[in-house]
């Protein structure tokens, strides 16, 4: 009998856990559950607000932009200027037009407005606020360049914060 009892397996040590580790890793735990839960809340909430805000200024913008432009003015523009030699065009309603998109820009300058005319499924573009910045990189009257609008995006976008940069061209001549 006394063999049967040496054979036996001894008894496993238990770790020691005090109860201000449990309840310290149980804090740390709740908290850190608590406190993603808010971020992740806090995080939607703030970007809804601003995508609303920006999407109301742009509708403010536009609406604004859109009453002051006359349509028929700038389809008889389209249809009776002439254009100039470096793509643009010397006809008043075009400059007076540029003027006003311009107003737009100063007063909201995140804004780089532009009129353009639909015929079926093409779009020609009759005025774009870069000719009165940046002539290079702007659309030319009546042109139908709209794939060329992703490169003047790129080069609006390198450009955009550094407007100071840019100086205000004189092609009203």
């Amino acid at each position: 009998m006394a063999d049967s009892m040496s054979t036996s397996t001894p008894a496993k040590k238990q770790i020691f856990i005090s109860l201000r580790t449990k309840v310290l890793v149980a804090f740390t735990i709740l908290f850190t559950v608590i406190f993603a839960a808010t971020y992740y809340w806090f995080f939607v909430f703030s970007e809804e607000r601003a995508d609303n805000r920006i999407r109301e200024d742009l509708m403010t913008t536009l609406v604004a932009a859109a009453a002051e432009i006359d349509g028929d003015e700038i389809v008889a523009l389209y249809n009776e200027a002439a254009p100039r030699e470096d793509g643009f065009t010397d006809d008043p309603r075009y400059w007076k037009n540029l003027e006003w998109l311009d107003t737009v820009h100063e007063i909201e300058p995140r804004a780089w407005l532009g009129t353009y005319i639909r015929e079926e499924d093409d779009f020609y573009f009759v005025t774009d606020l870069w000719a009165s910045y940046d002539p290079a990189n702007a659309a030319k009257f009546r042109s139908d360049s709209f794939q060329d609008l992703q490169e003047q995006a790129k080069t609006m976008r390198a450009r955009r914060n550094s407007r100071g940069d840019v100086g205000k061209s004189e092609n009203k001549s």
